[in-house]
């Protein structure tokens, strides 16, 4: 319906109330718009078409991701700066936030943008360029400016942050053009972009400490093992590309198996804070919230690991992964709605699991 405001411009405030569920279902939900004239409110729903765009520009730049991402780089910069509260109330944190959040939304609308063919064979819907919220065009437009964007906040950080800034911005094309096809090479970028934020944070400060590289080890061995995972959903159109991933060229089993080793050891490397670091040394909030991260990444194991026996099973009947490859095991992981249901779980599961992470270490520093 179209947006009405009242006539009257002497209204006493007016207010954007935005409902975050549009950006996972915007045929479901709207924004709306508050009116409070002398007391009396009024509300509005916003436009289709506005909904629609907004909630494709969200999921295009992956904003849920770049939060997380600002989260990390004011997580490294309160480690790295330690007592020192005089850097803390800085603009320089702001600016080294939204360079990281820039970036990564440059990066992942580039990525829509190169992946457009390969997103519509792998059929995936929650790509906007796929539904046609938004066009190839306008997914390039919006990482040339958030890059562009990114990289002028980074300028404004001290010179390592700035060089580290650069270099990533650099690799997101490396990645987006040609990195992503060789195996391992895209996972393990993609991981360390995950773990870049903490790394990020610390050079800003100007030092890295022990805290700060445990972090960023976790989150690069959970980062890796839901790349390796995600590729498996990703089969149909990566074999199209010659993506060279590890389903591809190892097999899905391999894959599989890949992918929980790196979350296992994740899990594991999650409890070293609660033994050895000094903020997290005997914290009981760290442990209680960490616990239930591990726990979720757990879960996701044991789905994989239902997976892996489904796929043992057909690589018993089939007897070669080569004839998997050409259709059997590409349609089962790519078509089989049940299979795809499934992976799709534990791409969304893994997700909420690094954002109760990241507030498993945020929580305790806020304490102290």
């Amino acid at each position: 319906m179209p947006l009405r405001l009242p006539p009257d411009k002497s209204a006493d405030k007016i207010r954007i109330a935005f409902d975050l569920s549009i950006l996972m279902a915007p045929d479901k939900y709207a924004p709306m718009v508050e009116i409070r004239l002398h007391g009396e409110r009024r509300r509005c729903v916003m436009p289709d078409s506005v909904c629609r765009t907004l909630a494709a520009l969200w999921q295009l730049m992956r904003l849920e991701h770049g939060i997380m991402y600002g989260g990390g780089v004011i997580l490294g910069v309160f480690l790295a700066a330690s007592s020192d509260s005089s850097f803390l109330s800085s603009i320089t944190i702001i600016f080294g936030v939204l360079t990281a959040l820039l970036l990564q939304a440059g990066t992942f609308a580039l990525n829509d943008y190169c992946d457009s063919e390969v997103d519509i064979l792998n059929r995936r819907t929650d790509r906007p360029i796929v539904r046609g919220d938004l066009s190839r065009r306008a997914a390039l437009i919006v990482s040339l400016v958030a890059t562009s964007l990114g990289i002028a906040c980074a300028f404004f950080l001290p010179t390592p942050a700035f060089s580290f800034a650069i270099a990533l911005a650099t690799a997101a094309l490396a990645y987006d053009i040609k990195l992503k096809e060789i195996c391992i090479a895209g996972n393990a970028y993609i991981a360390f972009t995950m773990a870049s934020p903490f790394i990020f944070g610390g050079l800003i400060v100007g030092r890295l400490n022990s805290t700060t590289l445990m972090i960023a080890a976790i989150a690069f061995t959970t980062g890796f093992g839901r790349e390796v995972m995600k590729d498996i959903g990703d089969i149909r159109g990566d074999l199209i590309r010659n993506v060279r991933s590890i389903a591809i060229t190892r097999g899905i089993g391999t894959a599989l198996k890949t992918a929980i080793a790196f979350f296992i050891v994740s899990i594991a490397l999650s409890i070293l804070p609660f033994v050895l670091q000094d903020v997290y040394f005997m914290n009981f909030y760290y442990i209680a919230i960490i616990f239930v991260a591990d726990i979720m990444l757990m879960h996701v194991c044991l789905r994989l690991y239902r997976i892996y026996r489904t796929v043992t099973e057909c690589e018993n009947r089939e007897g070669s992964n080569e004839r998997m490859m050409n259709g059997v095991m590409s349609d089962m992981i790519s078509g089989r709605d049940v299979v795809r249901s499934e992976m799709e779980a534990c791409r969304r599961e893994t997700l909420i699991a690094l954002a109760v992470g990241m507030f498993a270490f945020m929580f305790p520093v806020w304490m102290v």
